[in-house]
């Protein structure tokens, strides 16, 4: 698929483990909303911002509420969008290593 970004949706923090949130909360880094989208590719940018209930008059560029982010989660490169302090993590072709709360 053309434009199709390299960093797939793995899932959302309530779905992780403490340790592997806080690993990649360490990691973080704030990107643009146009890196963030090129990171992911423009179809699944349009499927998270309609599933978080965004339109046309409701902007997610319009709302605070929302950050762009690049960070390391279990062992792999990630991007991650924060949505009321809840995150939804992409990684790199949708791969993640060991979780740390495995590596005690």
């Amino acid at each position: 698929m053309k434009n199709a970004g390299r960093f797939h949706f793995v899932h959302s923090c309530p779905s992780s483990t403490y340790e592997d949130i806080q690993a990649l909360m360490e990691s973080e880094r704030s990107v643009s909303l146009a890196t963030f989208r090129s990171a992911i590719g423009p179809q699944q940018w349009r499927e998270i911002r309609d599933n978080l209930g965004y339109d046309h008059y409701l902007p997610i560029s319009k709302d605070w509420h929302v950050g762009y982010y690049k960070g390391v989660y279990r062992h792999t490169p990630a991007y991650f969008l924060r949505h009321s302090r809840i995150e939804y993590i992409f990684t790199l072709d949708g791969k993640m290593g060991p979780s740390h709360s495995e590596e005690s």
